[in-house]
């Protein structure tokens, strides 16, 4: 599937159900190329080139496996209004707030899953995995954290491409 194809199966999965937990979930409005590109500085890391198109383009955050993706950053003249309190923090806004205590910078939190559980992104290789809060020993200490994701997709398009398709992208959590 081409990512023109995927962006449109995206639109219509969105429209039909923005989410898998949340009934009339609310979706974030689009982001400018400026705000990508400021969220981009603020990383200090480049976005693929998928992301900055679904959130340009779809909306930024609220829909999406789960209780839906993180909104990548707040732009300054906005306040965001989601469904789930959980998202209310932006990626950015939570790395930058993150970061210092351990946790690698290329690692984007990407969706929520509810108890702990978010989806990462990783923006070195594209890989996204899951990952759950509680199966730290040392919350203060998240440095251990890379090696407590279980990774689901070799790229943000896999992943996207498989919700589109039906997939269930939280049992891998019960497995491990």
């Amino acid at each position: 599937m081409s990512e023109d194809e995927l962006l449109a199966a995206l639109r219509e999965r969105v429209a039909y159900q923005a989410t898998d937990e949340v009934e009339d979930a609310r979706v974030g409005a689009p982001l400018t190329a400026a705000d990508v590109q400021a969220a981009a500085l603020e990383l200090q890391l480049s976005l693929p080139a998928l992301l900055e198109r679904v959130v340009t383009e779809l909306g930024n955050g609220g829909w999406g496996p789960g209780y839906g993706l993180y909104p990548l950053l707040v732009p300054e003249d906005q306040r965001l209004n989601l469904s789930v309190a959980e998202l209310d923090t932006s990626s950015v806004q939570w790395m930058s707030e993150c970061c210092p205590d351990g946790w690698p910078r290329h690692l984007l939190f990407l969706a929520y899953w509810g108890c702990n559980v978010s989806s990462i992104l990783d923006l070195k290789d594209g890989r996204v995995g899951i990952f759950d809060f509680s199966l730290l020993d040392d919350t203060e200490d998240l440095t251990a954290a890379p090696e407590s994701i279980l990774w689901q997709a070799e790229s943000l398009h896999e992943w996207l491409t498989r919700w589109v398709d039906g997939e269930s992208l939280f049992y891998e959590v019960d497995d491990a």
